[in-house]
């Protein structure tokens, strides 16, 4: 049996019968199309990995205020200008991890303010991205977490100033802080005027 032209789509395909793409039926050529769409089908895409980053929204009067966390031994930190100084907290960016059960230890350290700490757990997720933040609830220093869609992975930057982006973050918990020493001529935190 001689090869057939077959016309798809205004294409001309060209192809023998031990092709996957045509099943053979009384010396005729049949297109199955379940060939067609597992041949042109997009492999999908690898997962993005968990990523995390910090970021501090608390001032102390006179003077500066970090927020630290720390996961499997690496700590990133956000420290804000004093109150009366004003100004924008620094902020490290995203560092990646793995997912699964993730146990983190923080601190909020100022030396005219209390000390301040907490462990907590966050079960991370693939294509998530994680902003652990410090701000004023109550007039306490709460703990939030927000979450983030990962749609593209986080430029590889340290040092940055400016906030991260708020876009897509959605609040998923919130965890008080505790006083690890009040000290003597300790004044409370306050929130950061942006």
């Amino acid at each position: 049996m001689s090869i057939r032209s077959i016309i798809l789509v205004s294409a001309i395909v060209i192809l023998s019968k031990a092709s996957p793409l045509f099943a053979q039926e009384d010396d005729d050529l049949l297109l199955t199309m379940p060939a067609i769409l597992a041949a042109t089908k997009e492999p999908e895409p690898d997962p993005f990995p968990p990523e995390w980053g910090v970021f501090n929204e608390v001032c102390c009067p006179t003077s500066r205020a970090t927020f630290s966390v720390t996961l499997n031994g690496v700590t990133k930190r956000s420290t804000s200008p004093s109150c009366n100084a004003g100004g924008e907290a620094s902020f490290e960016g995203f560092s990646t991890s793995t997912p699964g059960l993730k146990n983190f230890s923080s601190t909020l350290r100022a030396s005219t303010c209390p000390d301040l700490g907490s462990n907590f757990q966050i079960d991370f997720a693939e294509d998530t991205r994680y902003l652990i933040q410090i701000e004023l609830q109550n007039g306490a220093p709460t703990i939030v977490l927000f979450t983030q869609e990962i749609t593209e992975p986080s430029p590889k930057k340290s040092g940055e100033t400016s906030l991260p982006a708020r876009e897509g973050l959605t609040q998923t918990l919130t965890l008080p802080m505790t006083f690890e020493s009040k000290g003597a001529n300790k004044v409370d935190y306050q929130a950061v005027e942006n």
